[in-house]
């Protein structure tokens, strides 16, 4: 099934979809809000492929969930039909375009702009060279995003990621920490240091956070969870707190795997799945956190292998429901979870997925010099989660909610 695309034409400094919204940062460190659900209403034109390609991925779960619409020939074959259609489409807009979607404009809540961002229980937290900030996001005021935003550390990190009202933090030769934010009487003042290990970038693996580097390899920071009491911080202020269950380095991963002793190029994970890039292939293991404590073995399971040859430098990772990317010195790489494989010639100066969203999870984000352009993947409902290699395996939720991102 082929990628959707939408573009949006201008030099862009970094972009963040959030919650029905688009922030658009410029290289003046001005910030543009935009109603995203407005803007693709209007293209949408009775698309249910398009409307979920960009605003509603948790549909096509929905339908997964339903296994007797799955299996139906003629349910299939419709949403397949109408995808191929979608992607003939050109979705191009410039600024302009945008200004009837338009929510708000403002100078960006820190002075300099910056390094990393994520959007994290309704507040917008930005990594600068001068520390980590926050702020809160004010949907029903004049400004959408607070003006000033507040310093919560004043070290230096190459990326951050959020999961369960933790921040992650990769600094480099200073190692990983790790903050929570959480918004619940439980805050820290002050990150914590997990690692000294040098690491470029970070990506959460259930409540576990793998650090990786191509200079020191990578480290699985194993957490795992117990009752309120047992722990030193708290998860939140119901009836669970996670715990850190130990560090495990990728040769300790592979070996519990039974995966062969080969140089290795780089690693990364993404909740179940950790990735192994070597020469020729990509291996794969499943990752089950909840063995951390009292199962190594079964923590680290051989899962197979995807047979791709990786040229240039390897840069960056992570992975999403659809695949996982690659960051390579000539572009990006994307193998999706039908194990077919994208490639994006052109390197993008900056991208991201949106791993902890509930309608965005199937859109990779690139910024390139003229332009953010949006590849939408809509394949994995169809796949069999339990035994595709690429991509996080997707769990059917426990009850239904309205989509959180």
């Amino acid at each position: 099934m082929q990628p959707l695309r939408l573009k949006i034409t201008g030099e862009f400094w970094d972009a963040l979809l959030y919650s029905g919204r688009l922030y658009l940062w410029d290289f003046e460190n001005c910030l543009r809000i935009y109603d995203w659900d407005r803007l693709i209403e209007s293209v949408a034109e009775n698309s249910a492929a398009i409307t979920c390609a960009f605003a509603r991925s948790d549909l096509l779960y929905r339908v997964r969930d339903e296994r007797v619409l799955i299996t139906d020939p003629l349910v299939s074959n419709a949403l397949s039909s109408s995808f191929a259609e979608a992607a003939q489409r050109t979705l191009e807009f410039s600024l302009s375009d945008l200004a009837f979607a338009k929510v708000g404009e403002q100078d960006s809540p820190t002075s300099e702009q910056h390094d990393d961002a994520v959007i994290h229980k309704n507040r917008l937290f930005l990594l600068t060279q001068n520390g980590l900030f926050a702020a809160d996001l004010l949907r029903r005021r004049k400004h959408a995003v607070k003006k000033n935003a507040e310093r919560h550390w004043d070290g230096v990190a190459l990326g951050l990621d959020a999961r369960l009202g933790w921040l992650a933090l990769a600094a480099g030769a200073e190692g990983v920490f790790q903050l929570y934010v959480g918004g619940d009487g439980y805050d820290r003042p002050e990150p914590e240091n997990l690692s000294n290990r040098h690491c470029t970038f970070v990506n959460w693996a259930y409540s576990s956070i793998y650090a990786s580097s191509a200079v020191s390899g990578g480290t699985m920071l194993g957490f795992t969870w117990t009752k309120v009491g047992d722990a030193r911080y708290r998860h939140n202020a119901r009836d669970r707190d996670r715990v850190f269950a130990g560090a495990f380095d990728d040769n300790d991963i592979r070996a519990r795997a039974n995966l062969p002793s080969e140089k290795l190029r780089l690693s990364w994970a993404a909740d179940d799945k950790i990735y192994f890039a070597m020469h020729g292939t990509i291996d794969v293991c499943r990752f089950t956190q909840k063995y951390l404590d009292d199962d190594l073995n079964r923590a680290f399971q051989t899962l197979g292998d995807v047979p791709i040859k990786l040229t240039g430098s390897l840069l960056a990772a992570t992975g999403s429901l659809f695949g996982t990317i690659i960051e390579t010195s000539g572009g990006l790489v994307i193998v999706l979870s039908d194990d077919s494989v994208v490639l994006v010639s052109q390197p993008p100066v900056r991208w991201r997925v949106f791993r902890r969203s509930k309608q965005y999870e199937n859109q990779l984000h690139m910024i390139f010099d003229d332009h953010l352009e949006i590849l939408s993947f809509n394949q994995d409902y169809a796949v069999d989660q339990k035994t595709k290699i690429a991509g996080s395996m997707y769990r059917k939720p426990r009850a239904f909610s309205p989509p959180r991102q």
